[in-house]
């Protein structure tokens, strides 16, 4: 089996989106928790994992695997397993049975190739940042304070201009203040406010995020945010990146949420991790990057009801 090049670029490329995607201030202490130490890709035929030794599951996508996991293929199963510890590839063949424990691939039986570089640094940092990712899945529960604070930087663009904040209620409107000029926003229900921009030139622009209630603001920022606006040859740049992207990866959501992510689409990030956890609800071990979005785009009352999905997973995960 022939190791595609662009394929092994676009999980180097992955491991080091989320290790960019995961860092920051966490906001609650939580105990030390597993990270992904492989991925398995370009899978073909009959190839399954276990997280428990009990139940098999098919691998019909690009899927990352923890220590404690166990990959076996059948006669026609082949597929490309990256080690992010090493930064290495290498070629499950069939009728194989491999374990994943905290170094790596491990082979229990059958055919594993000798590995070869993979191209980009997949460690960068990964099961650290990962690990703070999965902090957020804490859950404290309380009364929703009445504020909207704004993510530091956020990069929008033609294709993507989604701004997005928590909404409170019928009872709370907003100010959206660019460069220093007022737009009021009515009051929204659901957890979500989405508000598209237009008319923004390329480059850096100021903003805020007011709360009004009865017409008097209630909240106010202590400092305002910075959107960056792409300009036409920036966004085509990016687009041809994130196509290259969307057709290396065949298409995967979760890895085109994590290009997305890398390159400060933050918004639209959030939305590709949404439409992938909606169609693989039971990857849960993955879900702590979509309760990130949540995190750094200040989606309170998402993040917490995220992270409740998350935990009663974890706890009936047998």
């Amino acid at each position: 089996m022939i190791i595609s090049t662009q394929s092994i670029n676009v999980a180097a490329t992955i491991f080091l989106a989320l290790a960019l995607a995961t860092g920051g201030l966490v906001e609650a202490a939580a105990k030390a928790k597993k990270t992904p130490v492989a991925m398995i890709m370009q899978a073909k035929g009959d190839v399954t994992y276990t997280k428990n030794s009990k139940k098999w599951k098919k691998v019909r996508k690009n899927k990352f695997l923890f220590a404690g996991y166990q990959v076996k293929t059948g006669s026609d199963g082949t597929g490309t397993v990256i080690n992010q510890a090493k930064n290495t590839a290498r070629t499950l063949g069939p009728n194989s049975v491999v374990n994943i424990d905290a170094e790596g691939v491990k082979l229990v039986s059958g055919e594993l190739s000798d590995p070869t570089a993979a191209t980009g640094n997949l460690v960068a940092g990964l099961s650290k940042r990962f690990a703070k990712a999965q902090r957020y899945t804490t859950v404290r529960r309380g009364v929703l304070k009445v504020e909207q604070k704004t993510i530091k930087k956020l990069t929008v663009s033609a294709a993507y201009p989604e701004l997005v904040w928590q909404a409170f209620g019928p009872d709370y409107a907003f100010k959206l203040v660019i460069d220093g000029k007022d737009e009021m926003i009515a009051p929204k229900g659901g957890d979500m406010v989405v508000h598209k921009l237009s008319g923004l030139a390329p480059g850096e622009h100021s903003y805020r995020i007011e709360i009004l209630k009865d017409g008097a603001v209630v909240y106010a920022p202590k400092r305002d945010g910075t959107l960056i606006w792409l300009s036409d040859d920036e966004e085509s740049a990016y687009l041809a990146s994130e196509e290259a992207m969307r057709k290396d990866s065949g298409g995967d959501d979760f890895l085109i949420a994590a290009h997305r992510d890398q390159n400060g689409l933050k918004v639209p990030a959030m939305r590709a991790y949404r439409k992938y956890f909606a169609a693989n609800p039971d990857d849960n071990d993955m879900r702590p990057m979509l309760i990130k979005a949540y995190f750094d785009l200040k989606l309170k009352n998402l993040r917490v009801k995220e992270a409740g999905v998350y935990n009663e997973m974890a706890s009936s995960d047998g």
